[in-house]
């Protein structure tokens, strides 16, 4: 083995995580080594995981070595509690991840499985997801409409995201040469869970994504929305406060396309399927029955827009 930090380095760039997940784990990673260094005052930069401890003679003379053990762990943890249960959680995932590749690459004793640290009693409890019902989509878009200063740009990215359930992360990484104008679909290679799937565009949809393409002189090898996460999420900040509307997630938008489908009396395997779920049990918890009423009531002004722009079975 080499020193720790030469091993997290060595961790983070055979490691197939996202570049955000990478992103944590390197910074939780970097606060343990500091932890490390100040408990056995070592610099960082010659910390070795298998002399963690120091045994020597009556005389003070050094006898032999002994790794890092679960005890440390615990003890970081401890020290650390104060940052609360998320920052608790991410280490614990950071540092598990970590001595699992320890593990498969030099067969090291993954101590994480001897933990005395109890998880369980600093668990988040997570917050009901909030999503939007169909009269507050409404009333979100026209703030779209009433406020935008890249309209057409900004009603593709929500419609995309509300009518499709793909993933902010997905989104952002279509390119043009990803898009299937025959078939009215979309590819997308790089998803959560590594497995390719491909999402539906309505045709008025994508009649008005080429125009919008050609307008602005788009190549087959550029991206569709060439914007960061952090962009996309302040625009959905501004526009749900110009509409007076409750803050939500993006992610919150793929719970409001899963009830919208559920609502349109679309099968949850079929749900599941354009979600890209691997486990039907998750996909149920992306539909909010207390959402779903006065399904038999319509309006006629409304009736054009979601018939228009939100997905149902027929697809």
């Amino acid at each position: 083995m080499k020193t720790l930090l030469e091993e997290i380095d060595s961790f983070l760039i055979n490691s197939d995580f996202a570049v955000g997940t990478k992103r944590i784990y390197s910074k939780k990673l970097k606060e343990f080594s500091i932890y490390l260094s100040d408990i056995t005052h070592t610099i960082e930069e010659e910390i070795h995981l298998k002399t963690i401890f120091v045994i020597t003679d009556i005389n003070g003379v050094v006898v032999t070595y002994r790794p890092i053990n679960s005890t440390i762990i615990d003890q970081f943890m401890i020290s650390n509690i104060n940052k609360g249960p998320s920052w608790i959680m991410t280490a614990k995932n950071s540092l598990g991840s970590f001595f699992n590749y320890l593990n498969r690459k030099y067969d090291f004793e993954n101590i994480m499985g001897s933990l005395s640290f109890d998880f369980q009693s600093i668990q988040i409890r997570k917050k009901p997801t909030r999503i939007l019902s169909r009269h507050e989509l409404l009333k979100f878009f026209h703030s779209i409409i009433s406020h935008s200063k890249n309209l057409e740009r900004d009603l593709f990215i929500f419609t995309f995201l509300i009518t499709t359930g793909c993933r902010i992360s997905e989104l952002l990484n279509i390119k043009i040469q990803d898009i299937n104008w025959d078939e009215g679909t979309i590819i997308l290679p790089l998803t959560k869970s590594k497995v390719q799937r491909m999402i539906f565009i309505r045709p008025e949809l994508i009649n008005a994504l080429s125009i919008y393409i050609n307008k602005n002189n788009f190549n087959k090898f550029d991206q569709l929305f060439l914007m960061k996460y952090y962009n996309v999420r302040s625009l959905l900040m501004f526009y749900l406060d110009k509409a007076n509307l409750p803050y939500i997630t993006i992610h919150s938008l793929r719970h409001s396309f899963a009830t919208l489908m559920y609502e349109s009396n679309s099968d949850v395997s079929l749900i599941k399927q354009m979600l890209g779920h691997s486990n039907i049990e998750v996909t149920r918890q992306y539909i909010h029955p207390n959402f779903i009423r006065n399904i038999s009531i319509k309006n006629k002004e409304n009736l054009y827009i979601f018939d228009n722009f939100i997905i149902n079975n027929d697809m």
